[in-house]
């Protein structure tokens, strides 16, 4: 996943993100390691990290409307539709291998 839109948003603004992380109550360590792409975000933390950047993408994309960035909005919406739909079918469950589920 792309965060180029998130990170656009904290340049355009000079948010620095390890006081977004704070006043958000997340692990700037966990954020940094979110937007970089070293953590996917599926569950726990990550994942309130990724859909909170997720959002902060769309504003990004919403007030760059009519701009080149217009493929971008319709890329995060995308993205968040996976998210939504990945979070409702809970996590992957991994197998031994033998093929049966490890607990």
């Amino acid at each position: 996943m792309n965060f180029d839109l998130s990170r656009q948003w904290f340049a355009e603004r000079g948010a620095l993100i390890s006081v977004w992380a704070s006043e958000n109550g997340f692990s700037r360590d966990l954020v940094y390691s979110v937007l970089l792409g070293r953590v996917k975000g599926k569950s726990g933390e990550a994942f309130e990290i990724r859909k909170k950047l997720l959002e902060l993408a769309e504003a990004q994309a919403a007030s760059a409307k009519n701009s080149p960035h217009e493929q971008a909005e319709c890329n995060v919406r995308h993205q968040k539709d996976l998210l939504s739909s990945a979070h409702e079918q809970g996590p992957a469950r991994s197998k031994n291998n033998r093929g049966k589920p490890i607990a």
